[in-house]
């Protein structure tokens, strides 16, 4: 695939695995950049990306969960924790 002179978003470059353009012009490969991969520790479900803190449902050392169970168990946990607190 040629460059082109048109100006992508950084999604449609990561999906073609193409150059981008940084904020300060240089030009940063996307293909040296790695993305973890790790299994969810609450619904057990295959992610990408860098997870969330899982605590106060489970230990960090245990691993760390999805975006999803981060908003639908965790922050609520956390809420509910901080609540009894007061």
């Amino acid at each position: 695939m040629e460059h082109s002179d048109e100006v992508l978003t950084c999604e449609v470059a990561v999906n073609v695995g193409m150059e981008i353009l940084a904020d300060d012009q240089q030009v940063i490969n996307l293909k040296d950049f790695v993305i973890p991969e790790f299994t969810c520790v609450i619904c057990d479900d295959d992610c990408v990306g860098f997870g969330n803190n899982p605590e106060p449902i489970k230990p960090i050392k245990d691993g760390m969960c999805c975006d999803k169970c981060n908003y639908r168990v965790i922050c609520p946990a956390r809420w509910a924790e901080r609540s009894i607190r007061k």
